[in-house]
Order: C-alpha cells, then structure tokens, then sequence
C-alpha cells in the first residue's frame, strides 16, 4: 500500500474506470442469463426465435463438431462462471443442449401455431 502514495495523483486509483464499466455490463448480462432479471421483450424474442427454428426443423442451439464429452466440460466449465465474474471473465462459445431450460414449451408452441395457420388456410 506504501508502493501506491509514491505514485503521482492521477494513477492513484485502485481500479480502473473501463474495468468497473466492463465489470458492470458483464454483470447485468450475467443476471440476466441466470434468470434472476428477465423483462417480457427478451423473454416473447426467444420463443420467437426458437418457435421459428422448431417450424423449419432446426436444432434449437446450433449445431457443433464436438463429442459430447467436450460439450459437457465447456457447460460444466461455464455455469457458474458468473459467480467469479469480477476475478475473472470466462465467455462460453460452444453450442451444446445443456442449457436447463425445458425445450418442450417451443415444440408446443409450434404446433399451436402451425395448427392455428392449417386452420386459417382451410377457412
């Protein structure tokens, strides 16, 4: 602590300003993903996305060259990754199934919807 007073005035503080802006997008978009802060536009834009690649038979989260295995340390290296975020930013580029979330609702969802379109093309 002694080394920083040596220091001139304007390199005096103890963290830096992009660091604490980084820190907070990071944070927010964390919250977020984990669920504990979600608001209806995100929420109606991914059935959207997700009916849609239901209806052209898609995979829902992409697909990816890796076994399994792999796909599985990538989802078990991540999920808690927000936890430590401040320490250490660790970002999660591989796509795998492992996302918690009940895929169930997007298949329902598209077959209300195809029905739905069925029906007004036979009216």
């Amino acid at each position: 602590m002694q080394y920083v007073h040596h220091f001139p005035t304007q390199f005096k503080s103890h963290v830096p300003f992009p660091y604490c802006a980084q820190n907070r997008i990071l944070t927010r978009t964390l919250v977020r993903f984990y669920g504990a802060r979600e608001n209806r536009r995100e929420v109606e834009m991914d059935m959207r996305e997700m009916v849609d690649k239901v209806k052209k038979g898609e995979p829902l989260y992409g697909t990816t060259e890796m076994t399994e295995y792999m796909q599985g340390v990538a989802h078990r290296n991540s999920r808690y990754a927000a936890t430590f975020a401040h320490v250490l930013t660790w970002p999660n580029f591989v796509n795998h199934p492992y996302h918690g979330v009940d895929t169930a609702k997007y298949y329902r969802q598209a077959e209300l919807e195809l029905e739905q379109e069925r029906a007004a093309r036979g009216s």
